[in-house]
């Protein structure tokens, strides 16, 4: 075998040595095994669905969301969405034949488990919609013509690149506005 062949060779298992650490980096924060063993539970009930994770994202989407967010989970936030206590918002993806459907999820603690609150309903998507933990503040709607201001974290589901539906709590429930940066 020649130099320039065995250099090749070693570039390439170095770069398929590179990918999977990386891979392996990015999907392990997308583990619920670090979640409270409450929620860990919770979630073993939705046995068809799984966490959105890196892999679950277009290519396209994953560079992005690893440029952008690398040691972030695209489909866990944690924060203070409903009250003093931390709470987590999980986004869940399943194919059924060719469809993809993605659902939402806040789970608020309660006295022995946790309370899951439903983010609006499964939908089909054609591209799987990331998590985004925003501050509390003063958002916009698209066109400008409703604000809101939250004294509590938000949390933005949003197609990288494109739209966002942004989460808030008020008056005991979820409200959402198709939000605009």
């Amino acid at each position: 075998m020649n130099t320039s062949m065995r250099r090749f060779l070693t570039q390439m298992a170095y770069g398929i040595c590179l990918l999977f650490m990386y891979s392996c980096v990015a999907l392990g924060q997308c583990s619920s095994s670090h979640l409270p063993e409450q929620l860990q539970r919770k979630l073993a009930e939705y046995k068809e669905w799984k966490m959105v994770d890196v892999g679950s994202l277009t290519r396209d989407d994953q560079r992005t969301w690893q440029n952008e967010h690398p040691k972030e989970c695209p489909g866990l936030t944690e924060g203070r969405f409903i009250d003093e206590q931390p709470s987590f918002v999980i986004a869940l993806v399943r194919r059924s034949g060719n469809k993809l459907f993605q659902q939402v999820l806040a789970f608020r603690p309660g006295d022995v488990t946790y309370e899951p609150i439903p983010l609006g309903v499964p939908s089909e998507v054609a591209i799987v919609h990331v998590l985004i933990k925003l501050p509390p503040g003063k958002y916009m709607n698209f066109e400008r013509d409703v604000t809101i201001r939250t004294l509590r974290d938000v949390v933005a589901l949003t197609q990288i690149n494109a739209h966002s539906t942004l989460y808030y709590w008020r008056n005991g429930e979820f409200h959402s506005l198709n939000y605009s940066e």
